[in-house]
């Protein structure tokens, strides 16, 4: 199965997977997330192209017993910020066969990043308090945050609106960059190997991602 989501590809992932697997359809899945961002890059344009990296991360999948859950998921779509982030070509709309004009500056990557701040700034800490009002906890019973590591500076903004202090941010941008759809699984991997996160404490993952699309999850680790 392919499930295509950008930046927020592993919330969209693991939240459409939940369901065949609590209906005993599956016992495991084996969830990849890989983006090979250098490739769809105009490097014309550095200080977006300066941000990317590419990745690719994985998880096994599988019903806990009492253990590691989903306790809160949410993904929303605001169409007014469609064209903030955006590859046109790669579909049938601007195939090379059926346009007049030059196919391959269409294939290369575009970001409009104060477009996206600003109704990413917006959205967000409504997108929170729902995740929150779905898992029943406050917000100081969240040990660690774990954002889509968009930019540095999209990061430190998000946790001052939203909040968080520095010290509960899963912060791997300067080593990794922005991996799209491998970031957020990424710093996840990272945090459990060098043992931040611990087995029982909660975690919030929550991001931003083309369409302009805003995810979050709750989970219990």
């Amino acid at each position: 199965m392919d499930i295509n989501a950008s930046c927020l590809g592993f919330i969209a992932a693991v939240d459409t997977l939940s369901w065949p697997l609590i209906a005993g359809h599956y016992k495991r899945i084996l969830l990849v997330c890989s983006d090979i961002a250098s490739c769809g890059l105009d490097w014309q344009h550095v200080e977006v192209c300066g941000i990317f990296g590419d990745g690719a991360a994985a998880v096994v999948l599988g019903v806990s017993d009492g253990g590691p859950k989903i306790i809160a998921s949410s993904l929303k779509t605001f169409s007014e910020g469609a064209h903030l982030c955006q590859i046109p070509a790669g579909g049938s709309r601007f195939h090379p066969r059926r346009i007049d004009t030059p196919f391959e500056p269409l294939t290369s990557f575009s970001m409009h990043g104060k477009g996206v701040f600003r109704l990413a700034a917006k959205h967000l800490p409504t997108l929170m308090d729902e995740l929150l009002t779905q898992a029943g906890l406050a917000q100081a019973q969240v040990d660690w945050v774990i954002p889509h590591q968009a930019s540095q500076q999209a990061m430190q903004h998000a946790a001052k609106r939203l909040g968080f202090r520095p010290e509960n941010i899963i912060d791997i941008f300067a080593r990794h960059g922005n991996q799209v759809a491998a970031s957020l699984p990424t710093a996840l991997d990272i945090a459990i190997r060098d043992q931040r996160i611990q087995r029982g404490q909660r975690l919030m993952l929550i991001g931003t991602g083309a369409g302009l699309s805003l995810g979050g999850m709750v989970l219990e680790y």
